[in-house]
């Protein structure tokens, strides 16, 4: 490619082809085999993905959707997040994150970041929470990982979910343990320019909260999300305890 009037070659920003070249006859493979199984959403191939996922965060349940900003958007209401509710975003961060809180109806809230990591900066986030904070979304940026030790305190001393936005940052770890697999849920994207992107747009969920999965599995095969049998009432909005550092499942209490 060149511009014009000019013999120099450019350099494409992405080059999506050429990463695919190496693996297509690998993912035509794939392909022809959901063609052939007639099998065009929530066939065994994704359920075989969903299993591969799981394991692969060590989080007992992993749910395909359609884009990462679905990820957070459903993650958000299946925690019961939404109107008149705040969640604590980086203000450094790919708009999804922001539009993902938007979308459930609750309001982000932007915390700045930390200037060594360009990650969320806890002290920033501690000062944005108020009566009206629910839930806050770390960003593993560029395969950067949150300082989440921090941040998961901040969240058990406020009642608050930790909803990991892993979008850039498939199989990073931190201090040992994949991220996205920390926090209540973690959230992937597949677009074709992230780490592990795919043909087409997509996305998972990752929790080890049945609940919490099952709630995304209704809601992604767009049952209303004002359902009282999928998002729960208001007095149910903090229905899972909060992240550890242990990442231990727990009980949920509705």
């Amino acid at each position: 490619m060149t511009s014009p009037g000019s013999s120099s070659p450019r350099i494409p920003v992405v080059d999506l082809a050429r990463r695919a070249a190496a693996l297509e006859p690998e993912l035509t493979d794939a392909v022809a085999r959901v063609v052939r199984s007639g099998s065009y959403l929530f066939g065994p191939e994704l359920t075989a993905f969903e299993a591969d996922l799981a394991a692969y965060t060590g989080y007992r349940h992993a749910i395909g959707v359609s884009s990462g900003t679905d990820a957070l958007r459903l993650s958000l209401v299946a925690l019961g997040i939404g109107a008149g509710d705040e969640v604590i975003v980086p203000a450094f961060t790919a708009v999804p994150t922001a539009a993902a809180v938007c979308a459930a109806g609750a309001t982000p809230v932007f915390a700045d970041i930390d200037p060594d990591t360009a990650t969320l900066d806890e002290s920033s986030a501690r000062a944005a929470c108020t009566e009206h904070t629910r839930a806050v979304i770390p960003v593993h940026l560029m395969g950067a990982t949150v300082d989440l030790d921090p941040i998961l305190e901040l969240a058990r001393e406020h009642d608050l979910r930790v909803i990991e936005d892993t979008a850039q940052a498939h199989g990073a770890d931190h201090k040992g343990r994949r991220v996205g697999s920390i926090g209540d849920i973690g959230c992937f994207s597949f677009y074709p320019t992230k780490n592990l992107g795919g043909w087409g747009d997509g996305g998972a969920v990752v929790t080890p909260h049945e609940r919490v999965a099952d709630r995304v599995q209704l809601l992604r095969s767009r049952i209303s999300p004002v359902s009282s049998c999928v998002s729960g009432s208001t007095s149910t909005k903090r229905g899972v305890a909060p992240a550890s550092t242990t990442a231990s499942p727990v009980a949920w209490n509705v």
